[in-house]
């Protein structure tokens, strides 16, 4: 076999330049509320992800994405706020 795998990155809200530049701080505060782990993701965040699957770690993984949420994608109603400590 040729050894290729096929995956994907799914990332959440990602505190980006752009953001930061066409975003108000209450708006990006309102994004930051709305996240489990209670801050957005970074570029690095994602990039960890990416890293991982074209890592040998992640050699015989295939056919699948990581979510790099937060835990945005956790039932809505749930309190799974994560706070310090």
């Amino acid at each position: 076999g040729y050894n290729i795998t096929v995956n994907g990155v799914e990332p959440g809200n990602i505190l980006t330049e752009g953001v930061k530049l066409h975003r108000s701080p209450a708006f990006i505060k309102q994004m930051e509320d709305a996240v489990p782990l209670g801050r957005l993701g970074t570029p690095a965040d994602v990039a960890g992800a990416v890293f991982y699957f074209a890592s040998d770690d992640g050699a015989y993984i295939t056919g699948t994405s990581i979510v790099v949420d937060g835990g945005q994608l956790l039932p809505e109603g749930a309190d799974f706020k994560m706070t310090p400590g």
